[in-house]
């Protein structure tokens, strides 16, 4: 028995609703011909990085509007912009999903702040610090879908990236983004979301 992609989606934010929470999903920087571009939210043990590593770590949104891992811990956003892990008591609240990225009190934009090969991750301007948007990519390689913090889902699609709203086109034949960081192109994805899973490499491949 066959099911059509519009089942498969209504079936999912259906779970949503029930489960209260979001989808899991992993975070993918984005901000082409940048060092950022394409890096993986990971946990050192002494931190969360962007990096380039291919190990798994993803998480979900809670309905109190938490982004909570699958470490047990929870994003914790400082007066400083820095966003760490913690505890569930210290976690910050009004996290979501919006057209398969994710958001703060609506927001889109994060900042990477280089740290040796790696980068740190910050709601706040610093220095010459990069400014990115999350991809929140599903271990099937697709987006995930829109949630909310009442628990409001809406379901995405699962065999495309969101539409990047101004691209154009360089002389070597990559695509680049223009400057507004909301406009960063998704097209590498099969790049980075190898640590979701082969399921994710091989849906993400579809997407170029």
């Amino acid at each position: 028995m066959q099911f059509t992609k519009t089942a498969v989606a209504a079936f999912i934010a259906l779970v949503n609703l029930v489960a209260a929470d979001s989808e899991e999903f992993g975070l993918l920087s984005i901000h082409s011909a940048s060092g950022a571009h394409m890096l993986v939210l990971q946990d050192t043990g002494n931190g969360l990085i962007l990096s380039s590593s291919s190990t798994s770590f993803s998480g979900t949104v809670t309905d109190a509007g938490k982004l909570k891992f699958t470490n047990g811990k929870y994003a914790v956003v400082g007066t400083d912009g820095s966003v760490t892990d913690g505890a569930e008591a210290d976690a910050t609240t009004g996290f979501g999903l919006a057209s398969g990225r994710l958001t703060l009190n609506g927001n889109t934009g994060f900042y990477a702040i280089a740290d040796g090969n790696d980068y740190k991750l910050s709601t706040k301007q610093s220095g010459d610090a990069t400014s990115i948007v999350l991809s929140a990519r599903t271990t099937t390689g697709g987006t995930a879908a829109d949630f909310s913090a009442s628990g409001a889902s809406k379901a995405s699609s699962a065999s495309a990236a969101p539409t990047a709203a101004a691209i154009s086109q360089i002389t070597d034949g990559q695509i680049q983004a223009t400057a507004t960081v909301s406009q960063q192109t998704e097209n590498g994805a099969a790049k980075a979301v190898a640590g979701l899973g082969a399921g994710a490499l091989a849906a993400a491949a579809l997407l170029l």
